[in-house]
C-alpha cells in the first residue's frame, strides 16, 4: 500500500518553513506522493455543496508550491490535486509542468485535472467560459507526437503554433495524455497547412 499527502494552503497555510518541514517529513517517512490543490480565486459566497469558503483563505499556486517542495525533497512524487485546466494555456502549462519534472529529476508525475466547481473563478479571470468542459478537452487533445517515433512529444495549438520541446524526464507527464484520432487535424491552421 502506498500513501500520499495533500497539502492545502487554505488549511495548512503558506508559511514556507511549514511547507518545507511537512514535505520533508513525508519524504523521510516514505510517502509516495505530495499533492497541492488549486483554486484561482475565492470570493464572498464561494461554496461547494454545504461548504462555504472564506474569501481570505490563502490559496497558493500549486505548481509554484510543488517546485518549492521539489527543491526540499528527494524521492516523493509531486502532483496536483486538482489543477483547473480551463484556466491555463496548454503550452504554458506544459512548459511549467515539464520544467518542474526536469528540476525534480522526474518526480512531477501526478497531474490530476478538473474543470472547477466555483463559478466565480471564471469571472475573476474575466473569462466568458460558461462550459469549461470543451476547453479542458481541447487542452488535453492538443498533445501531438512528432513524426519521429523516438522524438520528444510536443504540444501544438492551432492559434499560435508554439511548440514545447522539453521532454519530461520520465516521459510520462504529457505523453500519457490521450490523443483523439483527429488530433493532428486540430493542430492545422484553417488553410490546412
Amino acid at each position: 500500500m502506498k500513501f500520499g499527502l495533500i497539502y492545502n494552503t487554505a488549511v495548512a497555510g503558506t508559511d514556507p518553513a511549514n511547507l518545507k518541514a511537512i514535505a520533508r517529513h513525508a519524504d523521510d517517512l516514505g510517502f509516495e506522493s505530495f499533492y497541492v490543490p488549486e483554486h484561482i480565486a475565492l470570493y464572498p459566497g464561494a461554496r461547494v455543496g454545504a461548504v462555504e469558503f472564506a474569501p481570505d483563505l490563502p490559496i497558493a499556486d500549486p505548481l509554484e508550491c510543488l517546485a518549492f517542495v521539489a527543491a526540499s525533497t528527494t524521492t516523493i512524487l509531486l502532483g496536483t490535486g486538482v489543477l483547473l485546466l480551463p484556466f491555463h494555456h496548454p503550452v504554458g502549462l506544459a512548459k511549467r509542468l515539464a520544467t518542474i519534472d526536469v528540476l525534480s529529476a522526474g518526480r512531477m508525475r501526478l497531474l490530476t485535472i478538473g474543470v472547477g466547481s466555483l463559478p466565480g473563478e471564471a469571472a475573476a479571470r474575466r473569462s466568458r467560459l460558461r462550459d469549461p468542459g470543451p476547453r479542458s478537452h481541447q487542452g488535453i487533445s492538443q498533445r501531438v507526437p512528432d513524426d519521429e517515433p523516438d522524438a520528444p512529444r510536443a504540444i501544438v495549438t492551432d492559434v499560435d503554433r508554439e511548440r514545447i520541446r522539453r521532454k519530461p524526464v520520465l516521459g510520462g507527464l504529457i505523453n500519457e495524455w490521450p490523443t483523439p484520432p483527429d488530433a493532428r487535424k486540430t493542430c492545422r491552421s484553417p488553410a490546412g497547412s
